[in-house]
Parts: C-alpha cells; sequence; structure tokens
C-alpha cells in the first residue's frame, strides 16, 4: 500500500514539475506582454535623417510604381546613404525590401555582422528563376558613415561603395519582371523579424542603370550637398530626403509614393509559426551545432556521467552484503527522475539569459555573489546523483559550473549592447514611485511633485 502512494506521489509530483515549466515558457514566450508594440523608429534632431534604434519599420502604402512606369528592362538603380549603429551577427537584417504583398521578396538589401547582404534572382538559359544571395565583407561597419549604389540590370548586378565600384555579380538581377512590383520596406522584413540598427540620411530608386560617372557625381552631390544630381531624363522613381524631421510622413520628392512612419509596429506579413522547410538551412552553422552536440555533450554523459552514477550503488550493495544487481524497474524510475531534475537544473541558465535579455535582472548581482552560487551548484549535483561517486559529483559540478558562466557572458554581451537598468526590474515593483522630470520620491496620491512642483 505504502508503495502504491509513493507511485502516485511522484506521478504527482513530475506532473507538477512539467506544468510549471510549460507555465514558464508560455510566460517567457509571451514576455513582455505587449501586443502592440511601438514602433522604434524616430527622427534625428541635429540633421536630415530618420533612426532605426530598435524593432521598427517604414514603408509606402502603395505599390511603388504603381502609377509610373515600369522597370524598363528589368533596370534598377537605388542610392542609400546610411550609418549602421550595431553589428547584426543574429540574423540578416533588412535595410531595404520590395515585398510584392503576396509570399515573398521581389529583392532586398540587408546586413550580416558588418556585411553587406543582396537577395536577388537568377535566371537560367531555360527561364529557371532561382533565388540568390550575394554579399560584400566589412561594408557597413559599426558608425561609419557609407553610400551605397547599386545598379541592376539584364547585365547583372553592380555594387559601388563611397563612388568606386567593388565588386559585379554578372548573373544576379534584383528586378526579373518588367512589370515587377512592390510595397518599399525599410529597416524590416515584410514579417517584422529581422529588424535593422543605424540612421538613414537618404534613398534614391531609378527605374534605369546609371553610368559609372554618374554614380560617382550623385555621391560627391549627396555627401556635400544632401540631394543627387538629377536631370529630366535621369529623374529617380522614388527620392526620400528625410528632411521633414517631425510627423509620420516622408515625402516622395519624385513622385506619389510617400513612405508612412506607423505609430505601432504593424508588420506586413504576420508569421506566428513557420515550416520548418522554410526555416531549415542546411549550411555551415547547423553543421556546427550538430558537431558540438554530438561531440561534445553525447560522450560527456556516456563516459563520464552515466559511469560514475551507476558505480555510487555498489557500495550500498556491498555494505548490506547483497547481491550487486539492480531491478530493472527501479535503475529505469531512478535514471528517469535524474534526467527531469537534471533537465530542469541544465534549463535554468537559459532563464538566465532570458531575464538579462529582458533587463529584469543584472549580471553584476550574480558575479558578486559567486561563491554562494558555486557552494549552490555543489549541493544540487550531489542531490540530482545521490548515489554516484565523489568523482561523478564533480563532473556534474564543473558541467554546472561551466554552464553558469558561459550565461554570465553572454549576458554581460546583451548588457554591453543595451545597457544595463539602474534597477532591476523584479525590484521596481516594491520601489517607491519617483518623479520623471527630478526622480524625488512622491506619494502615491500626490498630483504634484514635492520637489519641483511639476504635475506628474
Amino acid at each position: 500500500m505504502k508503495t502504491i502512494i509513493l507511485k502516485i506521489m511522484n506521478k504527482r509530483f513530475l506532473g507538477f514539475i512539467c506544468l510549471v515549466i510549460l507555465i514558464g515558457f508560455f510566460f517567457a514566450g509571451l514576455w513582455p506582454f505587449n501586443f502592440i508594440s511601438e514602433n522604434e523608429v524616430k527622427w534625428l534632431k541635429d540633421s536630415n535623417g530618420i533612426s532605426f534604434y530598435g524593432n521598427g519599420m517604414i514603408y509606402t502604402p502603395d505599390l511603388l510604381n504603381e502609377k509610373n512606369p515600369p522597370f524598363q528592362n528589368s533596370s534598377i538603380t537605388i542610392e542609400m546613404w546610411l550609418q549602421p549603429k550595431v553589428k547584426c551577427d543574429c540574423f540578416l537584417a533588412r535595410i531595404l525590401s520590395l515585398y510584392d504583398g503576396h509570399k515573398s521578396e521581389n529583392f532586398f538589401i540587408g546586413q550580416w555582422k558588418y556585411d553587406l547582404a543582396i537577395g536577388g534572382h537568377t535566371i537560367k538559359p531555360d527561364d529557371n528563376i532561382k533565388y540568390k544571395e550575394v554579399g560584400l565583407d566589412d561594408v557597413l561597419i559599426k558608425d561609419k558613415k557609407v553610400f551605397i549604389t547599386i545598379t541592376s540590370g539584364y547585365d547583372g548586378t553592380i555594387v559601388y561603395v563611397n563612388g568606386k565600384h567593388v565588386r559585379s555579380f554578372p548573373q544576379l538581377q534584383l528586378i526579373y519582371n518588367n512589370k515587377a512590383s512592390g510595397y518599399l520596406i525599410i529597416g524590416n522584413s515584410p514579417t517584422g523579424k529581422q529588424y535593422w540598427t543605424g540612421e538613414l540620411y537618404g534613398l534614391a530608386i531609378y527605374n534605369q542603370i546609371l553610368s559609372s560617372d554618374k554614380v560617382l557625381k550623385n555621391y560627391q552631390a549627396w555627401t556635400s550637398n544632401g540631394v543627387p544630381e538629377t536631370s529630366t531624363e535621369e529623374s529617380p522613381l522614388a527620392l526620400y530626403l528625410f528632411d521633414e524631421k517631425t510627423g509620420t510622413l516622408i515625402k516622395n520628392h519624385s513622385g506619389p509614393q510617400d513612405l508612412i512612419i506607423p505609430a505601432k509596429f504593424t508588420p506586413f506579413k504576420k508569421v506566428i509559426l513557420s515550416p520548418p522547410r522554410e526555416t531549415f538551412k542546411f549550411d555551415r552553422s547547423y553543421l556546427k551545432d550538430v558537431v558540438i552536440n554530438f561531440f561534445g555533450f553525447v560522450p560527456f554523459g556516456f563516459f563520464f556521467l552515466a559511469p560514475s552514477f551507476i558505480q555510487g550503488f555498489f557500495p550500498f550493495y556491498r555494505a548490506i552484503g547483497v547481491q550487486e544487481l539492480i531491478p530493472v524497474m527501479d535503475f529505469y524510475n531512478t535514471i528517469f527522475s535524474t534526467i527531469i531534475i537534471s533537465g530542469v537544473l541544465f534549463t535554468i541558465p537559459a532563464f538566465f539569459v532570458i531575464l538579462v535579455r529582458f533587463r529584469i535582472i543584472h549580471t553584476k548581482t550574480f558575479t558578486k555573489q559567486r561563491k554562494y552560487i558555486y557552494a549552490g551548484l555543489g549541493i544540487a549535483a550531489m542531490l540530482i546523483s545521490p548515489g554516484a561517486t565523489p568523482q561523478g559529483d564533480l563532473y556534474l559540478f564543473l558541467a554546472l559550473v561551466l554552464l553558469v558562466e558561459v550565461s554570465l557572458l553572454i549576458g554581460r554581451r546583451f548588457e554591453s549592447k543595451t545597457g544595463p537598468t539602474n534597477t532591476p526590474a523584479i525590484l521596481k515593483i516594491f520601489s517607491k514611485p519617483t518623479c520623471r522630470f527630478c526622480n524625488a520620491e512622491i506619494n502615491g496620491s500626490s498630483k504634484f511633485c514635492p520637489n519641483c512642483r511639476k504635475l506628474l
């Protein structure tokens, strides 16, 4: 009877642990519970231009060339004067793209780390159209202004940097159809998940290919006067100078397609779950992850933790003078319970990084208390495998310490990019309210600050 009750309690306890983990993942996925987020785009104060400082975008409300001639001979020239503000190493950030409004982008220009990335198409001799991405190294350096010109047509794509010819891609076309049209999106992808961080000072799009001499003249005109050198024959399809400095409208100085800055972040294409065939890429990064997991964690568990854990049972068998045999069900239950507890413990560093990422806690709080954390990890290692040898406990303890140190390292990296908050968000719940003008403490019922006397 007692054995049956213990089994029921163990099942209920494991079910409760699983439920807590699922609830934790649910709330972590919905954090920070801001379902209609702010569009993180703002005007520059001291000069013409616009700043993308987070997850935001600007776009044309109508098709770019709806009332204009189509792209002649699939020809297009794009001029961009910009300054990146971060090293984009988490995803391929979109600077500019032409979205067809249905499924995909006609083309895009983006940033990966410090490299310029261009997505277009190649047309085979049998008229088979295939998507293709190319890149140029070290073009988009953090906090460095750069003027990029891209011309594309039947003969391929040419990239100019600061007026100089840098690279040619003979088989790449940005526009593969004369009737191609779409919404111009700047600062993000259509799904809103690949945002770019930086400043944009000017943008021009032509439905023709500019010569190398014209590219150089326009570069000199942009950087000295803030506008390109245009004529009637070379009038751009779209010209955005970002000289409004206020409002939600960016005027097209060469056509009717103005850009809008929405107050709320509203991506064109809302994606909740993506099929694996759309997100999976068999590339070097995937192979690297497979190699690290297989040759790292599997041998560690097989050659170190498992033998040490099993050997820990034998001293007890010898002490009571019984045969050194482990029943199959007892062995299975022990291993299963240990795996569940180990999984929860090894998941804690992931939750730690999430809490640091959303500025709920600080890494300094943990670095100052390292000795107490290590003591707790040692106790946890012994509790996970109470029958294991000291050698097995040591292996498990070192693995947990490594995970904690890696978590602190990743957390400090996030803090270096965004800057840590003065007070962790979890403690702000219990702190007294302060004045938004002078930071003086105020009473909850007061409408005026007792220090600066301003209306709260």
